[in-house]
């Protein structure tokens, strides 16, 4: 139960995010692509990252065997949840969501946006503990992220999401553990594309 309200709190932020790029016109990149994922990494050679899964952490789901469609809606301006990894324990998980219309945002614009939306719009039974936009060194460079953490029911989730905007794309990664310690330490999975 505890992981089915994480990866489900993960989808609303992210889609809370997400939706905050919904653009005018949407412009397809030639250079664009959706990543490769192997067995614990998944690449993503337009944005210059990657995430490494640790272990005890598998890819339990990827729109990666359906590119046409998933491309499709990417460049509609629709977010699509590209790939999902959770621990083998069920506790924690990380969604990557790519969507296009990014054209004239910062990653902290698209976060405050988002920020203000999950405050305005918090369903019913959730107490939001804390949310913030934080600076914090990730993959070698600073980064402004979204640090949430909430209360449903009994179980507290922890979340650390990170936007990367590439042109007129949007990468949403979204780490969500038991504590800020846990989520924290999740942030670690990223690191750049030596190229």
């Amino acid at each position: 139960m505890r992981n089915v309200l994480r990866k489900g709190f993960a989808i609303i932020i992210s889609a809370a995010i997400v939706l905050c790029l919904i653009p005018a016109q949407k412009i397809s990149a030639a250079e664009f692509d959706l990543g490769t994922a192997t067995v614990n990494t998944y690449e993503n050679s337009y944005f210059g990252y990657r995430i490494t899964l640790p272990d005890g952490y598998v890819f339990c789901a990827s729109e990666l065997g359906s590119p046409e469609t998933a491309m499709a809606l990417v460049n509609s301006g629709a977010g699509i949840t590209i790939i999902e990894a959770e621990s083998t324990t069920g506790i924690a998980n990380m969604n990557i969501i790519l969507t296009n219309g990014a054209t004239g945002y910062t990653e902290k614009s698209v976060l405050e946006e988002g920020m203000a939306d999950v405050k305005a719009n918090l369903s019913e039974g959730i107490t939001l503990n804390k949310i913030e936009i934080l600076n914090k060194k990730v993959a070698g460079s600073k980064h402004d992220i979204l640090a949430t953490s909430v209360t449903i029911g009994e179980v507290t989730i922890s979340q650390r999401q990170v936007v990367l905007i590439n042109g007129d794309y949007g990468m949403f990664i979204t780490f969500s553990g038991a504590d800020d310690a846990e989520a924290d330490a999740m942030l670690k999975w990223l690191s750049k594309i030596e190229l």
